[in-house]
Parts: structure tokens; C-alpha cells; sequence
């Protein structure tokens, strides 16, 4: 027979109130995309340089801003589906 082994008990789970949601977490990551989606768009902006190279810099920097908007708003309607 094998002896019984002790086994360590976790501590207790932080109370359901002082933690935060799913959803606001999802919320807070979608604020989090936004933001950066507005600073690319103003730091692209502020570039002063001109030409082919330039142009193609600045539609790179918007499709990866139109990205991190459309994920921040698909983060927004997912934390809307857990709020139901």
C-alpha cells in the first residue's frame, strides 16, 4: 500500500468583484488597439519626405492601422456577446 501523500491546498481565488471580467479585459485590449491605430496615423503623418517610397510607407501604415481598428472593434462586439 502506498503511503498518502499531502497535498498542498491553493489559496483562495480572489473575490469575484475584485477581479476583472472577461469582458472589460476584452475592452480594455480593444482601447489599447485604438490608440495605437490613431498614433500611426499621426506619426505617418508627420512624415515629411516625399515620393514613390513615401507613398507606399504611408499606404502600408494605414492598412496596418485600418487593422488594428478592425480587430479593436471586433474585440468591442465580442466583449458586447459575454456582457448578454
Amino acid at each position: 500500500m502506498t503511503p498518502l501523500s499531502s497535498t498542498t491546498v491553493p489559496a483562495p481565488r480572489p473575490a469575484a468583484d475584485d477581479r476583472p471580467t472577461a469582458a472589460s479585459r476584452l475592452r480594455a485590449h480593444a482601447a489599447a488597439l485604438q490608440a495605437h491605430a490613431e498614433r500611426l496615423r499621426t506619426r505617418a503623418a508627420a512624415v515629411s519626405w516625399t515620393g514613390p517610397e513615401a507613398t507606399a510607407f504611408h499606404r502600408q501604415i494605414e492598412q496596418l492601422a485600418d487593422r488594428c481598428s478592425v480587430a479593436a472593434q471586433a474585440l468591442t462586439r465580442s466583449a458586447a456577446h459575454l456582457d448578454i
